[in-house]
């Protein structure tokens, strides 16, 4: 058994900012700090869901030539329970090339662990966002302060929900993310979430993440991860794509809030 990590599978501005639904467009009039409130008190929930649900996580991992055909593909599938109040992952296969490689990966997470524990300790954090359900979430209370926020318009592809973008305040940062998220205007909760480094790291080129949102029993989850990128050193460069979905939730009965009272 492990403790829950899935970041290994791979945060308010000024004046307030108003915006009127588009012809023929639904989303009502709303300012970017009531979208923030509510988005933060999602993400809060999002939180709570991992630290008390059950679930499953399927993942799929690809690494693909220039021509985009499949180099080597491998699929995992996780499960996580509760034990005695806390989450604990198990690896319930890993399937490489058609070979069990459970071993080799319970070897890989545990070394990524250390350092993040590591990692961590010289940054003086607790180390436990990552059992937590982290992911890139600039919405999350204690990270507003660190983007700014701008509400695009009106989504055209989801009547009632409004696009927002959001960048890093300071400087690119390789902890700070860019993109947007579609949000629900009237219920102010993230319905997606696209993102990308704002400062790639050092071995990645290019990646995007693309997060999708839901429900289970009146609280939030997540319900898909994709991601999509390139790396690696000068002349051994790779093309990856990942997607885990989060399955078979069953959380506590009391709900978790997902939008702040009228």
């Amino acid at each position: 058994m492990r403790l829950i990590s899935l970041a290994g599978v791979i945060a308010i501005c000024g004046a307030p900012a108003f915006v009127s639904a588009a012809e023929g467009e639904e989303a009502p009039a709303v300012s970017i700090e009531i979208l923030l409130e509510g988005v933060a008190l999602q993400s809060e929930g999002l939180v709570e869901s991992f630290a008390t649900g059950e679930y499953e996580v399927r993942t799929r991992v690809l690494e693909i030539d220039d021509d985009g055909r499949p180099k080597m593909e491998r699929n995992t599938i996780d499960r996580v329970v509760q034990k005695e109040g806390v989450p604990e992952l198990t690896l319930v296969s890993a399937v490489e090339g058609g070979e069990d490689v459970r071993e080799r990966i319970l070897e890989e997470r545990a070394e990524r662990q250390e350092e993040a524990k590591k990692e961590a300790a010289e940054e003086g954090r607790d180390g436990k966002g990552r059992e937590r359900g982290d992911f890139p979430n600039p919405f999350r209370g204690e990270l507003q302060e660190k983007y700014r926020f701008e509400i695009a318009g009106p989504d055209r592809h989801v009547p009632g929900a409004l696009k927002v973008t959001f960048e890093p305040k300071g400087k690119p940062d390789k902890k700070l993310f860019t993109g947007h998220a579609i949000i629900d205007a009237e219920r102010r909760r993230m319905i997606s979430l696209t993102a990308r480094p704002s400062k790639y790291p050092f071995g990645l080129d290019e990646m995007f993440i693309s997060v999708t949102f839901g429900e289970e029993g009146g609280r939030p989850i997540l319900q898909r991860i994709f991601g999509k990128g390139r790396g690696g050193l000068p002349l051994m460069k790779r093309n990856f794509e990942f997607s885990s979905r989060f399955l078979q939730w069953k959380l506590p009965a009391s709900p978790a809030p997902v939008a702040p009272p009228p």
